[in-house]
């Protein structure tokens, strides 16, 4: 596919990346009236990082406070290490926290929070007390206020785990040998007629943004984790920091690093309309991956909530009264992998997600 772009630097930093968030999200405030319609600042969600804009770094109990603050979209990694608060280390949080005590991933993120001059950040494994379940049922009951009221939520979409960061040098995943290439565009010396020039070229960046979460995300592990669906539907802005580029999405359109991607989103407000994208949200969630398989409904309950506010609806354990004998004539399809019914399952038989995937 041959066609004009914007280059594109093969070791991304801070600088250049800020740069050109910031000319996104002043055209974004410019001219996106459903992007502006949301009111800022928020309220901040129980606790948050206070990044401030020099050393002081603290978990902060916000009281309902209203400030701009952003979010983080990461994964954990299989591993799991990593800082996070619980009972024990709560107070130490609100103290103070170490720079060198966070992964990669924090610091990125806390860095372009920094320098966007936004003074909180919501990460999820520092600001809900993990190891109190009364904690996490309220907080995970709150994300859908927490992400659409985020002022950008900041997507680590190559990352594996929190150590990746945002900033890894570009590469291309190869799907069929699972290797990572470099990005490199190759440079071309063109002499016509007396004159010189030189000419970059690269490869098309194919299917970027994996619009359809299940397609193969090996090169963009973020995108396959089914928290982070919901998490990106919610938000009212997100940068993914992809292995390619770099990629802005709101709820007005979404644009590339290179120039190629320019789409506006337009979407109806019918019932109809309504059903018909729950049922292919479902089928694209319902293949998506969880660390527990009991997460599969708390992990949409935010963005059902929403809906259900919108359109006047009744959620059902992921169907919707008003469409429900269309919806309990689910299939499974045998692509996905093989499926179980757990006994200790709170799920009913009837609906899609009381089918649990084998690993």
């Amino acid at each position: 596919v041959f066609g004009s772009t914007s280059h594109i630097p093969s070791n991304p930093d801070l600088c250049t990346a800020v740069a050109l968030l910031e000319q996104w999200m002043r055209d974004c405030e410019a001219t996106h009236p459903k992007c502006r319609s949301v009111r800022t600042p928020s309220s901040l969600p129980t606790r948050v990082l206070y990044v401030g804009s020099g050393a002081d770094l603290r978990l902060f109990k916000s009281n309902g406070q209203d400030a701009k603050y952003m979010t983080l979209s990461y994964c954990w990694g299989k591993s799991k290490l990593g800082i996070k608060t619980t009972k024990a280390t709560l107070q130490h949080r609100i103290c103070g926290i170490r720079w060198s005590r966070l992964p990669k991933t924090f610091q990125d993120a806390i860095e372009i929070t920094r320098a966007l001059g936004i003074e909180y950040l919501w990460i999820d494994s520092l600001c809900i007390i993990q190891d109190d379940q009364e904690d996490w049922q309220r907080e995970s009951a709150r994300m859908a206020d927490i992400y659409a009221g985020s002022y950008l939520n900041i997507a680590a979409t190559s990352a594996e785990d929190s150590q990746g960061g945002c900033f890894e040098r570009r590469y291309r995943y190869q799907k069929d040998s699972g290797t990572k290439c470099p990005a490199d565009p190759l440079k071309l010396e063109l002499h016509l007629q007396g004159e010189s020039a030189s000419l970059f070229v690269r490869p098309d960046f194919e299917n970027i943004l994996h619009i359809n979460p299940s397609d193969n995300t090996a090169g963009s592990p973020l995108l396959g984790r089914a928290w982070v669906y919901q998490e990106r539907l919610l938000a009212r802005r997100t940068i993914f920091f992809h292995h390619e580029e770099m990629v802005f999405e709101c709820r007005s359109g979404t644009r590339c690093e290179c120039g190629g991607i320019a789409r506006l989103l337009r979407r109806g407000n019918k019932m109809r309309q309504f059903a018909d994208l729950w049922l292919e949200t479902v089928e694209k969630y319902s293949c998506l991956k969880l660390s527990y398989e009991t997460d599969r409904l708390p992990a949409l309950s935010g963005l059902a909530s929403r809906l259900a506010q919108r359109f006047g609806t009744t959620y059902i354990a992921g169907l919707w009264k008003e469409d429900l004998p269309r919806a309990l004539l689910w299939s499974r399809e045998s692509y996905f992998g093989e499926t179980i019914r757990s006994a200790a399952a709170c799920t009913p038989t009837w609906s899609w997600a009381s089918l649990y995937f084998l690993d």
